[in-house]
C-alpha cells in the first residue's frame, strides 16, 4: 500500500492512527543498526522560462549527507532563455561554472537509488528534476503530522517557520539558498529522527499526502 494514496491520520497527535506504509519495504532506523550514509537532503532552485517567466526551470540543486555536508551543489544551463524569476526568486548564475540538465539528472538520480530522500515538499524539486523516487523512502518534512500538530496547523508549512518554530533559526533572510534549505531539512529530520523511524517501526505513515497531481513523482 502506498501511503500517498491513504486516508489522513487524525489531528490530535496523541491520537494518531497513520496508515501503513507500503509493503516488501525495511525500513532503516537509528533504532535497528542504520547506516546514516543512506540519508541525503534534497533541495532545488528555478528561474523562470516563457512568457513573464512563468515556467519554471531548474537552475541550482543542491544535495547534503546526514551531517549537512556538501556532496553536489551544481548549477545548471538553462535549457531555455530565462525570462523572470520563478518560485523562489532569482538565482545569481554568473560567474560559476554551469553544466547541462542532462548531467545533472544523471548524477542526481544515481545518488538517489536506494536513499532515504529528506526535504520540503520534495515533490516540486522531483518533479523539476524530472524523477521519481520510493515513497517508502522519502522524509518530507512539511508533511510531517508531529510538527503541523504541535503548530496547530493543518496546511502547507513554509520551511522558514518550521525552523524558526523548532530550532529558533532564522533562514531564507534576504534570498532564499538551496544549500542553507538543504542543511535546515535534514536539521529538522534529525531533531525527530528517533520519533519518525520509530512510527515508521510501528507501521505507520505518520505523514500528509502530497497534492495528487504529483503522484507521478513517487514510486
Amino acid at each position: 500500500m502506498n501511503p500517498y494514496s491513504a486516508g489522513l491520520p487524525p489531528q490530535s497527535e496523541d491520537q494518531m492512527t497513520f496508515p501503513p506504509p507500503p509493503p516488501g519495504r525495511t525500513y532503516p532506523s537509528r533504532l535497528a543498526n542504520w547506516d546514516p550514509a543512506r540519508v541525503v537532503s534534497l533541495d532545488t532552485q528555478a528561474v523562470g522560462a516563457g512568457h513573464g517567466g512563468t515556467i519554471p526551470q531548474l537552475a541550482r540543486v543542491t544535495l547534503v549527507d546526514y551531517h549537512g555536508q556538501v556532496i553536489y551543489d551544481l548549477w545548471i544551463r538553462p535549457q531555455s532563455p530565462v525570462t523572470g524569476p520563478a518560485r523562489n526568486q532569482t538565482v545569481p548564475m554568473d560567474g560559476v561554472n554551469l553544466i547541462s540538465f542532462e548531467e545533472v539528472q544523471a548524477l542526481i538520480g544515481e545518488i538517489l537509488e536506494d536513499r532515504i530522500i529528506v526535504g520540503h515538499s520534495l515533490w516540486e524539486s522531483l518533479s523539476i528534476l524530472g524523477l521519481s523516487h520510493p515513497a517508502a523512502l522519502t522524509r518530507d518534512v512539511e508533511l510531517y503530522w508531529p510538527f503541523r500538530n504541535r503548530l496547530n496547523l493543518q496546511t502547507h508549512v513554509r520551511l522558514q517557520s518550521l525552523v524558526w518554530h523548532f530550532m529558533r533559526r532564522h533562514i531564507q533572510r534576504g534570498r532564499i539558498d538551496s544549500l542553507e534549505n538543504a542543511r535546515a531539512q535534514i536539521d529538522l529530520y534529525r531533531s525527530v529522527e528517533r520519533e519518525w523511524e520509530t512510527y515508521l517501526q510501528r507501521n505507520m505513515w505518520p505523514c500528509e499526502l502530497p497534492p495528487p497531481r504529483w503522484a507521478r513523482c513517487y514510486t
